[in-house]
């Protein structure tokens, strides 16, 4: 282990900003890329600005804390207005209170008095609005797409849902009913229950350790938690926990000035508390999964790694470990899945958490005896890559794999409302969004070699197997 580790939460909750417009071009421009990528490697690089895309971001910060974020995007006539709430799974600190950031995501929809739940969706209908929410682990995110001259109304009744939210408590016990309904869909899903014995597994501690959509029988108990999750809404749904993300094609003046006179009304809160953090893993965790109706054997192998946050090269360098040990070129891939065919699919992922969360590794297997070669196979990769940089040759088709299907997710306003979100929720300051390019241009062999010796080890690993059953 070196003094790379970055294991502490990064500060998402402290002081809030003053007021201030903060503006960064973003330029797409090969010769400035170069420039940076020859100024410094590693985390003592300087980064520069000039990555992205060509469009400013904005950034304003009004008096009760609720930050705005404007973005001009070439999609004439359309506009995406997201409102992300810093509130996941993550911030279910009771015990037995798991699930409720999940629940009100449904609950957001219920209407106000001005906008009962009927009128609301005819609205959003008849103005053309393609609206939709999700929550995560760490947010909660209600999105929408809609005709540009529709601004106004939308910012109207979208400020009106955040502060004025109502509903009777046989409306709440109905979106519990929902909820239960979801949760049972998800217990027949054979990878959804791997997904939730690793976590459970893996963290002993941290609010990570449920899913977002809770445990069973704090789902089941949610009926009766209709005091409780006034309190839930108060405490995480405040300006000074939100943002505005705004993209597409609007005047950045007129638009301010509807969102502050809109929202300035909405009292800040109280700081909520942080989840607990984990202690370090010390040696390997195993579970297994007897599993009675159909399914393949299942293995799926977890690495805690850091929270993420852009500040360093160790993010991307995950990224750049998982396409060339895991990725569809990768040896690993050929061997187990166009080779010998003894593999359905290999999935790798890389977790973008605020805390501290679980690099993935699952293979869908023909035969359950191939568990112990598989957990074998995916250490001794990892291991190889943690004895010495890879070459070139694997890290630069990475690195520019990673670029440019990223600037392809970046060609609708939904896009860049989506990656913007992103920015801000590890963040905090969305000009920052030029980050994840420059790391990509400047991540050398030896960061990745680094977060594979870092954290690619066996005492730091989580196995779950999931075994059909004979009939499956």
């Amino acid at each position: 282990m070196n003094d790379r580790k970055r294991f502490a939460p990064a500060s998402r909750n402290g002081s809030r900003r003053t007021v201030r417009p903060v503006l960064a071009a973003l330029a797409l421009s090969v010769p400035a890329l170069l420039c940076a990528a020859a100024s410094g490697t590693g985390a003592q690089m300087k980064l520069k600005e000039g990555l992205a895309f060509k469009t400013p971001v904005e950034q304003h910060t009004l008096k009760n804390g609720l930050d705005v974020v404007f973005c001009n995007f070439d999609t004439p006539g359309v506009v995406a207005y997201w409102t992300v709430v810093r509130a996941g799974s993550r911030n279910e600190i009771e015990p037995g209170k798991t699930g409720y950031a999940h629940l009100f995501e449904h609950l957001m929809f219920r209407g106000t008095t001005t906008y009962p739940q009927a009128k609301y969706n005819e609205v959003m209908d008849l103005h053309g609005a393609d609206h939709n929410a999700f929550t995560g682990l760490d947010w909660t995110v209600y999105n929408s797409v809609f005709p540009a001259e529709h601004l106004p109304k939308m910012i109207e009744i979208q400020a009106d849902r955040f502060q004025n939210l109502t509903y009777d408590e046989e409306a709440y016990v109905q979106e519990t009913g929902a909820v239960l309904g979801e949760y049972n869909i998800g217990r027949a899903d054979p990878s959804s229950i791997l997904e939730e014995t690793l976590y459970k597994t893996a963290f002993d501690f941290h609010t990570y350790r449920h899913t977002v959509i809770g445990w069973e029988s704090d789902v089941r108990a949610m009926p009766e938690g209709y005091d409780y999750g006034r309190k839930f809404f108060e405490r995480y749904y405040r300006p000074d926990n939100c943002a505005i993300i705004v993209v597409g094609d609007f005047d950045r003046e007129r638009t301010l000035s509807r969102i502050i006179t809109a929202y300035q009304r909405w009292p800040a809160g109280a700081e909520p508390r942080l989840p607990e953090q984990e202690p370090p893993q010390t040696e390997p965790r195993f579970a297994e999964i007897p599993w009675e109706g159909p399914a393949s054997p299942m293995i799926v192998v977890g690495f805690k790694v850091p929270g993420w946050n852009l500040a360093e090269p160790d993010d991307v360098a995950l990224l750049i470990l998982k396409e060339i040990a895991f990725g569809r070129t990768s040896d690993f891939h050929r061997k187990w899945v166009e080779e010998s065919l003894r593999a359905l699919s290999v999935d790798a992922v890389v977790p973008q958490t605020l805390d501290p969360g679980l690099f993935t590794v699952k293979v869908t297997l023909k035969d359950a005896r191939d568990f112990d070669e598989v957990r074998a196979d995916v250490l001794q990769t990892l291991a190889r890559y943690a004895a010495a940089p890879p070459p070139a040759s694997e890290t630069i088709p990475a690195q520019n794999y990673l670029r440019y299907a990223k600037l392809a997710e970046l060609e609708s306003a939904g896009g860049v409302a989506y990656f913007l979100s992103q920015i801000y929720l590890w963040m905090e300051d969305t000009t920052k969004v030029h980050h994840y390019f420059q790391w990509c241009w400047v991540v050398k062999p030896q960061d990745v070699q680094q977060v594979a010796a870092d954290y690619m080890i066996e005492s730091n690993s989580t196995t779950v197997t999931l075994v059909p059953g004979e009939g499956s």
